[in-house]
């Protein structure tokens, strides 16, 4: 369970121009972990033991990140309009408190691995439609989006597709296609030992989305 707000503003200095800005605050949740061990002894020549542990459970409370957005958008007449988005996230913000078997000073060292470890995410997304016919209409859009920390930077790249069709009548409908390219991740999966090095495992994924759909207006 948590609780945030979400402020923001939209102004139109001149016709077919909207900018626009908003700003989420920090999400204050309050999660509750319930858990319990089970386990089996086996023995030769013996009958088999089940343990258990009693059922565990407790509580903490989690802040968020506060995000930060804003854009603006052009609309040509009625021939197509273009769109461009700025948002950022500093994780760096996140904090636990009041574990409730715990001293507030239980969590200052995660608190502090969390402030010198973690990030700041930056994305940017453009988005554009050109009406080709008063009835079917071209989109494209760019979604560039970087984690940035101490030790690292990812960036994630997307690009999209698609086409829409509106009839005069009630009926419409839209295809879209979006390729994403995430950024490469290596795997240790042992320890080195002595000479012997860890194998490394290289994942580079790409995700293709196709998405259809259909309507009709009542």
């Amino acid at each position: 369970t948590g609780v945030y707000a979400k402020l923001g503003f939209i102004w139109l200095p001149v016709e077919g121009l909207r900018i626009g800005a908003a700003f989420q605050t920090p999400t204050i949740m309050t999660l509750t972990e319930r858990w319990k061990w089970d386990g089996i002894c086996q023995l030769k020549g013996f009958s088999d033991d089940l343990y258990d542990t009693p059922d565990g459970e407790y509580t903490y409370d989690l802040k968020t990140p506060a995000i930060l957005n804003v854009g603006a958008a052009y609309t040509i007449g009625s021939a197509g309009f273009i769109s461009v988005d700025y948002e950022r996230t500093n994780s760096r913000r996140m904090k636990f408190s009041n574990y409730d078997s715990f001293s507030s000073d239980d969590w200052s060292e995660v608190n502090t691995e969390i402030w010198n470890y973690a990030g700041t995410t930056n994305c940017i997304r453009v988005g554009a439609e050109a009406k080709v016919t008063p009835a079917v209409s071209l989109r494209a859009g760019y979604n560039f989006k970087s984690y940035s920390c101490p030790d690292y930077t990812d960036i994630t790249n997307a690009f999209s597709f698609g086409v829409g069709y509106s009839s005069p009548g009630s009926f419409f409908a839209d295809a879209a296609v979006r390729s994403t390219l995430c950024p490469v991740s290596w795997y240790y999966p042992y320890d080195d030992y002595l000479e012997t090095k860890s194998p490394e495992v290289k994942v580079a994924k790409n995700l293709l989305d196709i998405v259809f759909t259909l309507g009709w207006r009542f």
